[in-house]
């Protein structure tokens, strides 16, 4: 879902909509702090998740009805 998920955001975040702003900063900083951990393990990850979710949930209906998704004939 990500390339269909990219574009949308990009717009979102050229409108400042906080909906997409807020969260999208949260996985950037989750990812740079602990990229800059010297153990790098799987579940460090996670706490970005939900918020991917959030950035995601908006988008989803269209998502789905996106003929290339291959989830709809």
């Amino acid at each position: 879902m990500l390339p269909w998920l990219i574009p949308q955001w990009k717009k979102a975040i050229a409108n400042f909509d906080g909906r997409i702003i807020l969260p999208l900063g949260w996985i950037v900083l989750v990812l740079i702090f602990f990229s800059a951990s010297p153990g790098k393990r799987g579940v460090y990850i996670l706490p970005a998740l939900p918020m991917l979710a959030l950035i995601t949930a908006p988008y989803l209906p269209a998502l789905l009805n996106h003929r290339y998704m291959g989830f709809c004939a």
